[in-house]
């Protein structure tokens, strides 16, 4: 009987060794596809938000050029500079959350203990993933149905208004790794937050 116990016993461990050898190798692929697809993101967002800068940088010379020329500036560049703003806040925000340089409340988190705080990290990130999942359903759907064109360009509304929801998928793939990292990893979850804790002074 104990020869058979110790039998049954051994066969437990070793599937619960097998077990969670497979889930750290799963998890692990997972997470290292979702980082990689990030980083992807990232380097295309950086370009995008040089080429947005370099243009608006270009707009409001022609602008400035216009005004010294006694011409009154164009008012087409302020149109296209308001477009481009969008466009820099959106794909600005994807790469602060890479670097951490989102702004928030990180008091509670740091005093939480270790399971509270794992849980506090997991449940922000699902709620910012929720909110961009609504924004760019939303203005997917408001990009496709919107009437118009612009006043002095005369471009159709839909082309700015495409805008959001790209941009805000930009930011959702950027965001994974934070979304999944809690879950994935077996790190601290101060990793993931959005918002960098500062060290403190003296430290």
């Amino acid at each position: 009987m104990r020869f058979q116990r110790d039998e049954r016993l051994s066969r437990l461990r070793q599937s619960l060794k097998f077990y969670y050898s497979w889930r750290s190798f799963f998890f692990d692929r997972a997470y290292s596809a979702i980082l990689i697809a990030s980083e992807k993101i990232n380097r295309l967002s950086f370009r995008i938000l040089v080429i947005y800068v370099s243009a608006l940088a270009l707009l409001i010379i022609t602008n400035a050029i216009g005004r010294i020329s006694g011409k009154g500036g164009f008012h087409w560049t302020e149109e296209l500079s308001s477009w481009l703003l969008i466009g820099i806040m959106l794909v600005g925000s994807g790469l602060a959350i890479k670097k951490g340089l989102h702004v928030g409340v990180t008091i509670i988190i740091e005093i939480a203990p270790a399971i509270t705080k794992r849980l506090l990290v997991i449940a922000g990130n699902f709620m910012i993933t929720l909110f961009l999942l609504c924004l760019i359903a939303i203005s997917f759907i408001t990009a496709l149905h919107i009437q118009g064109e612009g006043v002095f360009l005369k471009i159709p509304l839909s082309i700015p208004y495409m805008q959001i929801p790209l941009g805000g998928i930009l930011i959702l793939v950027q965001m994974l790794p934070f979304l999944a990292g809690p879950l994935l990893k077996s790190c601290s979850p101060e990793k993931f937050l959005l918002t960098q804790i500062l060290p403190e002074e003296g430290q």
